[in-house]
């Protein structure tokens, strides 16, 4: 479908914006489960039961958990910001959305690659904070219904197919 008259703007697929997610998911996950690792070891301790950090007590494993989950979260939250941020600034695309051939654009153009760091940030945190904070006791399941929507949203927003944090950052995805 074309965007406005005259723009020959084509919105991006839903199906490519998922797999473009899904390429964009892993090259997260990657640096995240890298770093959750060492996270896991020093929080959590290690073998001996000794770890650095002052308010974290040695060899309670079970008691430092929720320590060590925030803290991988919070650290997965900030890789997955900071990726999409600085790709849809410079370049209008993450990595998956180039491989899948689509791009972000704002609302009212300009149509050109790159868009505002403030935009960025928005779109960014909107798609990944919910989903960071549905993992919250008694309340999560909020934030996990808002991510389920705000993927599926395209198939039914109309003429503009907009996800949730697309309408939030007032962008478009587009095919290029």
């Amino acid at each position: 479908m074309t965007y406005g008259s005259g723009t020959g703007l084509r919105h991006g697929p839903w199906w490519r914006r998922v797999v473009a997610r899904i390429i964009d998911g892993i090259i997260v996950a990657i640096p995240t489960f890298l770093i959750g690792v060492v996270i896991s070891a020093i929080v959590m301790g290690t073998a001996t039961g000794a770890t650095p950090i002052p308010w974290v007590r040695s060899g309670d494993i079970e008691e430092n958990r929720p320590t060590a989950q925030f803290l991988i979260n919070l650290v997965g939250l900030i890789i997955a910001v900071a990726y999409e941020t600085f790709f849809l600034q410079r370049e209008g695309a993450t990595i998956g959305k180039k491989v899948m051939k689509l791009r972000v654009v704002p609302v009212n153009g300009p149509y050109v690659p790159g868009m505002t760091s403030r935009m960025a940030v928005i779109r960014a945190l909107t798609w990944y904070l919910p989903s960071t904070l549905s993992g919250l006791a008694w309340i999560g399941w909020i934030f996990g219904l808002f991510s389920f929507l705000n993927g599926l949203w395209p198939l039914w927003d109309r003429p503009s197919r907009q996800s949730l944090n697309d309408k939030v950052a007032h962008t478009l995805v587009i095919r290029t």
